[in-house]
């Protein structure tokens, strides 16, 4: 219904346009008016019937989506390939302590909470030591191969705490496998795990705290004991070569005692003959107590094995 009244309008104003000539004020003939009027109604038609089914319309629509479809795929294949190297760029050679959180991709088909909770999960050792940010800048792994280089070094220094650990002072272990280079001073960690809390607050464990005065002596001393066949002579060997500590047996103590030449080692040998094997207390205590007193027990400080096996020798 619609189309045919714009029709009927569209032939009245044809009609209208050509009805008189105005500068000759004659009529145009009939047939002439009729052939303009069919020719004009002809476009007027075909201009509304392309309109109605715009099919070339649609085929080139279809062309051109599919076009930016392949163009956004080829541009998607590069921006993940540029992320790619620029994530690996970012991260640094060491794996373990990168220059810079890289958040990894998330399974974000759970909820929004959880994926929240992952994100914080990774980004949690990067904000709870924000205030650490450019001091871990300043800290550097050294590996064991370079610390005697940096060791020979006239830029760089022991830090006040010496060969100790700043987070275990009093730890007898001492070793140089996991060093650390914090501004222009060597620190020496205990063991890996150390060495990665430090790396994350250097500040933490260097400003206001104070070292071991060196003047202190400070030596461990250990003692090993219970049940027969328990295992405390292996325990205090592991002991012994993990800390340097000296390994002290009260049979060895004994034996070290009779074959040196002595006055004490004189008289020990006099009383072992004359009461057999076996030894008082008393006398077993004050050789350890002379042993303990010689200068590798002084310096490394010593385990006992086996000792006390009494009350008596406890007190």
């Amino acid at each position: 219904m619609r189309k045919e009244a714009e029709r009927k309008t569209k032939l009245a104003e044809l009609t209208e346009e050509i009805k008189f000539d105005e500068e000759n004020e004659e009529r145009n003939s009939l047939d002439k008016i009729k052939a303009i009027i069919e020719d004009k109604i002809k476009e007027f038609d075909d201009e509304q019937e392309n309109a109605e089914n715009p099919e070339e319309e649609v085929a080139d629509y279809a062309t051109r989506r599919e076009e930016v479809d392949t163009k956004m795929k080829e541009q998607l294949e590069k921006d993940a390939a540029f992320l790619e190297s620029f994530v690996e760029g970012i991260k640094g050679e060491d794996s373990l302590n990168p220059r810079v959180v890289v958040v990894e991709a998330i399974n974000t088909d759970i909820s929004a909470e959880f994926v929240h909770i992952k994100i914080l999960e990774k980004i949690k050792n990067h904000m709870q030591h924000r205030e650490n940010l450019i001091e871990r800048e300043q800290a550097q792994v050294l590996k064991p191969s370079e610390v005697k280089h940096y060791e020979a070094s006239f830029t760089y220094r022991h830090s006040k705490f010496g060969r100790s650990s700043p987070l275990s002072p009093f730890n007898p272990c001492k070793t140089k496998d996991f060093a650390v280079l914090y501004r222009e001073r060597i620190y020496f960690l205990g063991n890996k795990a150390e060495q990665i809390k430090f790396l994350l607050e250097p500040s933490k464990y260097t400003k206001g705290k104070e070292p071991v005065p060196l003047d202190i002596e400070y030596r461990p001393t250990a003692s090993v004991i219970g049940l027969p066949a328990s295992g405390k002579s292996a325990l205090a060997s592991i002991i012994s070569q993990k800390t340097g500590m000296v390994h002290l047996k009260p049979e060895d103590v004994i034996e070290f005692f009779i074959t040196k030449e002595s006055f004490f080692s004189e008289k020990l040998r006099l009383r072992i003959k004359q009461q057999g094997s076996e030894l008082d207390d008393s006398t077993l205590i004050d050789m350890l107590s002379m042993r303990i007193q010689f200068k590798d027990c002084l310096e490394r400080g010593w385990v006992l094995d086996g000792f006390p096996q009494n009350r008596t020798q406890a007190i």
